[in-house]
């Protein structure tokens, strides 16, 4: 019997397992470390170039950020980013709040 399943499982297939489990720990470690510490950030651009990464938080925090002809306002509370007020033109950024 002891034979048999020596002739089944092969030094090729023992490493195989070995790669596939060393693979699946590395990608949940991964995945505990994204939930548990690292954080969310929301990364700034202004006209495609990044400016600032400020972590999500549950708290208020209150951002004032320098545009090219002006200020935009930002407020992140409860892992959530809002434009609380923006001194350009068009004021596409700002939507309510819900």
């Amino acid at each position: 019997m002891v034979i048999i399943i020596k002739k089944l499982i092969g030094k090729k297939d023992i490493i195989i397992v070995i790669v596939l489990l060393v693979i699946a720990l590395a990608v949940s470690l991964y995945n505990y470390l994204n939930v548990t510490g690292i954080g969310e950030y929301a990364h700034i651009y202004i006209e495609g170039e990044f400016v600032e990464a400020y972590e999500l938080t549950d708290e208020l925090q209150n951002i004032d950020i320098k545009l090219h002809s002006g200020n935009m306002q930002i407020i992140i509370i409860e892992k959530k980013v809002f434009v609380e007020s923006s001194s350009c033109d068009s004021k596409q950024c700002i939507k309510k709040k819900v």
